[in-house]
């Protein structure tokens, strides 16, 4: 892959006087970017000259695992102290409207319902433990509306959900499970390699996910012969997953040492299609092409060297620009990224 950026990139901004970032994420309305640190979430706002930070919310928790919703007037996190406290964050307000306990499992995971429910109405939201997955509704007094658990402890790590709202959790144990809707059994398993997912994403239309672990990724064909591994058993027309690692040759030219994926994220361009997958490692940023990877070509992606160490990195929704989060910033990079074959 080849990236054009189309106007230089300056070094990020560094504030010594913050904590930390621990987690980001934009806003798919009005591209707002909420970071969370210590005891506050740091506010910036997107514009001609890049990112902006407009506003800190002071809080009397340590804000964790956010989750955008209601059109994005809503903020959901967790608390890193409490994990199995939700609260929610009226962003028009600026002020936590509600705060609730889920269970007494710790939830490792706040997920939306369906990929793009975050642009609706809807308050419904999905968590995960390690024993079980929710579907939880904040109006309803019970709040969880719907579960399915385990007996055993399959060591559920992270979740995704497609546009139709089928669900794909990793775990611990490297597996992966597809799951129709909430309340059942899960349809298809993929055993994994045998190391940890860290998360996991899926395509809009659920034809594809793309797990990480520390040292690799793993790219996943989750349609065969027309039919979705979510809403039918398939395990036995499964294919071996791609394995999408940095090069011999890479590792030596940037003198990588130690490897340690961010979460992989795929993009969503105007047309709700996938053709990006992106993560990092260190001050490294790493695009794979996915049309390549699909045609199992796994080292067609490109890698740029960013000024600081990346802590996540995420495509904008509808162009191919990239939030990029640092440990004391966030960026926003304007670039085009093509193709070309290596």
């Amino acid at each position: 892959m080849e990236l054009d950026f189309e106007e230089p990139v300056p070094p990020a901004p560094i504030n010594e006087d913050f904590e930390d970032i621990k987690d980001s994420i934009t806003s798919w309305r009005d591209s707002r970017v909420y970071a969370s640190r210590k005891g506050k979430i740091t506010i910036y706002s997107d514009s001609e000259s890049g990112l902006k930070q407009t506003s800190i919310m002071n809080l009397d928790a340590n804000p964790s695992q956010m989750l955008l919703q209601k059109q994005d007037s809503n903020l959901l996190f967790l608390n890193s102290k409490m994990p199995n406290i939700v609260y929610q964050l009226d962003l028009n307000r600026c002020q936590i409207v509600d705060e609730f306990k889920i269970k007494e499992d710790p939830i490792r995971k706040l997920c939306h319902t369906s990929k793009f429910s975050q642009l609706t109405d809807s308050s419904l939201f999905l968590g995960l433990s390690e024993k079980a997955l929710y579907t939880i509704d904040p109006r309803d007094p019970k709040k969880i509306v719907q579960t399915f658990s385990y007996s055993s402890n399959p060591l559920l790590s992270c979740m995704s959900t497609t546009e139709q709202g089928h669900i794909a959790a990793g775990s611990d144990k490297g597996e992966i499970r597809l799951y129709k809707e909430i309340g059942k059994k899960s349809t298809t398993n993929f055993p994994g390699l045998g190391h940890a997912i860290k998360s996991i994403d899926s395509t809009s239309n659920g034809e594809w996910l793309v797990a990480t672990t520390d040292n690799y990724l793993m790219v996943i064909q989750t349609k065969y012969g027309g039919e979705l591994a979510y809403t039918k058993a398939l395990a036995r027309k499964r294919k071996p997953p791609r394995k999408l690692v940095i090069s011999p040759d890479d590792i030596a030219r940037y003198q990588i040492l130690t490897i340690n994926f961010t979460p992989a994220k795929f993009n969503v361009n105007e047309s709700n299609e996938e053709t990006s997958i992106i993560t990092s490692t260190g001050n490294l940023v790493i695009v794979w092409n996915f049309a390549s990877v699909k045609n199992g070509k796994a080292d067609d992606y490109f890698i740029k060297p960013m000024e600081y160490s990346v802590i996540k990195n995420e495509f904008k929704l509808g162009d191919d620009s990239v939030v990029i989060t640092y440990p004391k910033t966030v960026q926003v990079q304007r670039s085009r990224w093509n193709s070309r074959k290596k």
